[in-house]
């Protein structure tokens, strides 16, 4: 008789968590690509490590194999119907190449976890296969295949944001969102077959009504600068680019709206410094950037602009986010804004785009976060929220107000919904979900 077990097939730390909470309501072992040594000792012996049960590197072998026997016949399939599309009259063999290569690089990655759940099916009793975060290539092959041998799967959605994964034909069974922001969105596409839940996740949470005492909130505010070893009479500015909170240069794109809109927020710093107004941008970075290489990449944004009050962070979150007057993205469908707004802190986007989810879910925020298409617009907006007290209080209010009818879990509550959502599919139990009132009582 197999071990019966549930699959992980991505882990971001920030989730892990929920693993814990798994092994506590379930007999079935846990399988996950997080090698977390400590977390394995939480489990009392039922987490498994995927590389201890399938060798990923023949997996990868075959899937190289197999996706050079396809990806000439998908090419050319796809460049044959090129035609017709905008700018296809620029494609020349260099960008076709490139092209190509792109999707050799997907094929190879579907294959490999086509292969490796395989090994996998041919040793546990798979019950459910959790998919987090699901990049469209992994993504795609663990729900296709779990859909072939009848196991139910699950997308846990990593942010309030829609991914493209989702609208894609082979979706998960289940997908566990963040918020009901998610959910808004989601609703607007015809996702068939897909049950959608929102639970709340172990990293999302909102603050308490506090945040609104004014008072209060000055007092809390005040502590996290001197936590944080600031200037207390220094503004603050927390800048965010997501996807780039460390100059992943391999995005080059990115990278130029990461740079272009921090020398921009400098130049509007240095002007308030010289009316006497002390400006503080602190760039937050993902905590698992951390590298010294980065950080020092970043500051010398801040030097070569003759700007010395730029600070790289990496941890310590909240305090951040306590200490801020406003935030600013870079990108307009960042989960930044939605934390932003649980905190308590006004937030300004740029790069807003005319399309699909990314439209929708700006639409839905557009009287609580302040979108501006250029620069001339993000600098009035980062000066009229620092520099009008009514208008920033205003901000926080809207904003705080809407981030918490979207958000009804706690992140603890969150790390408690999922467990029992993966648990109650991969016993094919009926699920039942609480809300956040029935949860606390």
């Amino acid at each position: 008789m197999k071990t019966r077990a549930i699959v992980f097939f991505g882990l971001f730390d920030r989730i892990k968590s929920v693993i814990t909470e798994i092994i506590g309501q379930s007999d079935c072992y846990v399988i996950c690509n997080n090698n977390d040594t400590d977390l394995k000792k939480q489990c009392n012996g039922r987490l498994i490590f995927l590389d201890e049960v399938v060798d990923m590197q023949a997996c990868t072998a075959a899937g190289n194999l197999e996706s050079e026997k396809r990806c000439y016949e998908l090419s050319s399939f796809l460049f044959s119907n090129l035609g017709d599309l905008p700018y296809s009259q620029y494609l020349d063999t260099d960008s076709e190449n490139v092209i190509a290569r792109g999707i050799q690089v997907g094929l190879r990655l579907y294959y490999t976890y086509i292969n490796g759940f395989k090994k996998l099916l041919e040793q546990f009793d798979i019950r459910c296969s959790v998919l987090s975060p699901s990049y469209l290539d992994k993504y795609q092959a663990v729900a296709a295949l779990s859909k072939v041998y009848g196991i139910p799967s699950i997308h846990l959605q990593h942010g309030s944001w829609i991914t493209n994964e989702i609208l894609l034909p082979e979706v998960c069974d289940v997908v566990a969102l963040a918020d009901n922001f998610g959910l808004q969105i989601l609703n607007q596409f015809p996702v068939s077959g897909t049950k959608k839940y929102v639970t709340g996740t172990p990293f999302t949470s909102i603050e308490s009504d506090d945040v609104l005492d004014v008072s209060k909130d000055k007092l809390k505010r005040a502590a996290a600068k001197e936590l944080l070893q600031l200037d207390p009479k220094a503004s603050i500015i927390l800048y965010t680019c997501p996807f780039m909170e460390g100059l992943y240069l391999t995005s080059s794109c990115l990278a130029f709206q990461f740079v272009e809109t921090l020398e921009n927020i400098i130049s509007v710093a240095k002007a308030r410094e010289e009316m006497g107004k002390p400006t503080i941008i602190i760039v937050r970075q993902n905590p698992g950037r951390t590298a010294i290489e980065d950080v020092n990449a970043i500051l010398s944004v801040g030097e070569e602009l003759n700007y010395n009050n730029l600070v790289v962070i990496s941890d310590r979150k909240d305090s951040v986010m306590t200490a801020t007057d406003i935030i600013v993205s870079s990108m307009s469908d960042s989960s930044v804004l939605l934390d932003a707004c649980a905190a308590g802190r006004p937030c300004v986007a740029m790069h807003m785009y005319p399309r699909g989810a990314h439209l929708i879910g700006c639409t839905i925020m557009s009287n609580y976060c302040s979108f501006v298409q250029d620069y001339e617009q993000l600098n009035a907006e980062i000066n009229g929220l620092l520099d009008n007290e009514e208008y920033w209080l205003k901000r926080q209010h809207d904003g705080y107000k809407f981030a918490k009818g979207q958000r009804p879990f706690s992140a603890y509550q969150g790390q408690k919904n999922i467990g029992r959502l993966i648990v109650d599919v991969a016993n094919h139990k009926t699920v039942n979900f609480v809300t956040q009132e029935q949860f606390n009582s």
